[in-house]
């Protein structure tokens, strides 16, 4: 063996063709674990909150129809839709424009927070998001505020 390192064939490799390791630095991972613990906390609250009032909940899908479960589940869509593209334009307003691509997942993400308990969650997330398609917190947290439903 001469030391050097050593490639799975065997063949040995110089110090300029071995690839060092990159840690994460610690707030990229602390990032990371709060996004999956506020997912695991979303799903966990959905769920709760289902079994809870699960006898109320297995009694509507009972009484519902096929058709009327199309119909709403079309309008939720569409509100969803519509109040991601308010938001856009919001966005847009205090002068930084987003395509609908990088607006979709920043508001409907955010959205999701509202189902965590405590409001700034939303914001939190929303926030984070924004910042990864190159829109300064400062404008993505305003948006929502700006909006006449807070009036």
């Amino acid at each position: 063996m001469s030391g050097a390192p050593e490639t799975i064939t065997g063949t040995a490799m110089s110090d300029s063709q071995v690839t060092p390791v990159v840690k994460k630095p610690w707030r990229a991972r602390a990032i990371q674990a709060v996004r999956i613990l506020a997912a695991l906390g979303i799903a966990y609250f959905i769920v709760a909150t289902t079994v809870q009032q699960w006898s109320d909940v297995s009694a509507t899908f009972r009484s519902l129809s096929w058709p009327s479960l199309g119909a709403s589940l079309a309008a939720a869509v569409a509100c969803l839709w519509a109040t991601m593209m308010a938001w856009r334009s919001m966005v847009g307003s205090l002068d930084h424009p987003l395509r609908v691509r990088d607006a979709a997942p920043i508001q409907l993400v955010g959205a999701l927070g509202k189902y965590l308990p405590g409001t700034v969650w939303a914001y939190v997330v929303q926030m984070e998001r924004a910042a990864a398609s190159a829109c300064p917190a400062r404008r993505s947290s305003s948006a929502p505020r700006s909006s006449p439903a807070w009036a």
